[in-house]
């Protein structure tokens, strides 16, 4: 729901993301299951406001701190971050 606010405009895209991302971490987790699940449910657009957001949180974070997802991303998928 949360996703489908920031897809919608309804709440601003900077505030939102600047007090989560879990969102983008969600769908780190998701992602591979999507296009699989899309196509049991018969369901083309099941967590695209997920995607949207996650890959619009990406675009804002890389502006901000562009190596800080890469580091996140190995923590995520379960990769130890580089020492």
């Amino acid at each position: 729901m949360a996703a489908s606010l920031v897809t919608r405009g309804l709440i601003n895209e900077d505030l939102f993301f600047e007090n989560t991302g879990e969102l983008w971490v969600v769908w780190q987790k998701f992602k591979h299951l999507a296009p699989s699940t899309r196509e049991t449910l018969k369901n083309p657009h099941f967590w695209t406001n997920l995607e949207t957001v996650a890959e619009r949180f990406e675009k804002w974070m890389n502006k901000r701190a562009p190596e800080a997802l890469d580091v996140l991303r190995k923590i995520v998928v379960g990769t130890p971050p580089p020492k």
